[in-house]
């Protein structure tokens, strides 16, 4: 049993690995930290803390009186030295005179001064993550089975640390590649924006041309018989010119094509849209014109069965595209209902053109007249939108408009909150 004394060390020992736990998040900083604590509380001289890798080797993150060096190029296989058979058998042990061991019999330790040592297994849910070692006592003297019950303490705490560490380093290199992720699909819907643009201005020229070259073959009574073959050349060039255009689109089309091919998951559509609306870059927008948004995100849950790399896109070039027709200043609420279906709703006291409703949510054709970015954006929202089979609704009058995407329930619902 333990004394009174002997408890009062522990639990101040789990207050210094609580307080090593918040200080950092960094793996090398929490093995430090660890490993320390281990050397002051035992009285021993030399350890490190190594760590199995996805080679099943054990390398040392951290030590203490070992020649830096050595530190620094060792590595032993699972089930090999007295390092890896811990790591194998995933228990702990005590060894108070290594020439009396049976299990160890074989195993030389010429770099230490004593002949007693302890070496513990770090286990987390996974399995063994890494293993702890202590060697060499400043008395002298053998570790006792109170030290060695410390440090078993010790490893299940740095297992718990270490694994905290590691999805939180995960948890920032997703963040990171996810800011990334969403940088290539601006610049992506930038360029794709741009080119679609220019092509719509392109395709202006040809078809003007030809359409010049019939109207003067159709009145052909008009003008000399030698001009109808410079009309039928031109008819002819511009021609070329725009099966060009269109092949160079669809050129372009087909190289984005790999980019739009679903991969649908059921992921909380309530945070992506609250993401979406708080972004740096829809901020930037909306300051532009000084307008205000309100959000209305409803309670409970929203999930949805999409894409959802497509869907925070679809959402970017729907409000960006609403922003493109509101006039300065005006105010915009943005609100998320459930009911047999998810409807997603933007709402405004401004009007938007009625060719834009036409065209985009009542419609069919895209080539018309408006060839603005905020055009093109709505009408990429609303083939992302398609592609999910979700439906868009529009209604514009003299109190303002509401554009309404429905959406069909997930199949199952997770618990994950909204906010």
């Amino acid at each position: 049993m333990y004394s009174p004394e002997f408890l009062e060390r522990d639990l101040a020992i789990l207050q210094e690995i609580s307080r090593a736990i918040v200080v950092s998040d960094d793996v090398g900083t929490i093995a430090r930290l660890m490993l320390d604590l281990a050397i002051r509380h035992t009285g021993a001289e030399k350890g490190s803390l190594m760590l199995l890798g996805d080679n099943q080797e054990l390398s040392i993150l951290d030590s203490k009186g070992i020649d830096p060096s050595l530190a620094t190029t060792y590595r032993v296989r699972v089930g090999e030295g007295i390092a890896g058979r811990v790591a194998q058998s995933g228990e702990a042990v005590l060894v108070e005179d290594i020439r009396t061991d049976a299990r160890f019999l074989s195993v030389g330790r010429d770099r230490y001064r004593t002949r007693s040592f302890i070496s513990c297994p770090i286990v987390g849910e996974l399995g063994v993550l890494g293993v702890l070692n202590l060697n060499d006592k400043t008395s002298g003297e053998p570790f006792t089975t109170l030290e060695f019950s410390l440090l078993k303490i010790i490893a299940s705490q740095a297992a718990i640390a270490l694994k905290n560490a590691h999805l939180l380093q995960r948890l920032k290199s997703k963040a990171v590649e996810l800011e990334e992720v969403n940088r290539m699909l601006v610049e992506s819907d930038i360029v794709r924006t741009e080119f679609m643009t220019r092509i719509s201005h392109e395709l202006r020229t040809p078809l003007n041309s030809i359409k010049g070259a019939v109207f003067h073959l159709q009145n052909s009574e008009r003008f000399p018989a030698d001009d109808h073959g410079e009309f039928q050349r031109m008819i002819d060039t511009e021609t070329d010119k725009l099966i060009a255009i269109v092949e160079t689109q669809l050129d372009f089309l087909h190289f984005g094509g790999s980019g739009r091919t679903l991969k649908k998951t059921i992921f909380p559509f309530g945070y992506h849209l609250l993401e979406t609306l708080r972004s740096r870059v829809l901020g930037e927008v909306m300051a532009s014109k000084n307008l205000t948004l309100r959000v209305e995100p409803g309670s409970g849950p929203v999930e949805v069965d999409g894409d959802f790399i497509q869907v925070n896109q679809m959402l970017v070039n729907l409000i960006e595209g609403v922003i493109h027709y509101l006039e300065d200043g005006s105010a915009m609420t943005c609100s998320l209902e459930k009911g047999e279906q998810i409807e997603l709703s933007l709402i405004s006291s401004s009007r938007l053109p009625e060719s834009v409703l036409k065209n985009h949510f009542t419609g069919d054709s895209f080539y018309y007249d408006d060839q603005s970015s905020g055009s093109i954006r709505l009408h990429l929202a609303l083939k992302t939108a398609e592609a999910h089979g979700w439906k868009w609704l529009g209604v514009s009058d003299d109190s303002g408009f509401r554009i309404t995407l429905q959406i069909p329930h997930a199949a199952s619902c997770s618990s994950e909150s909204l906010t």
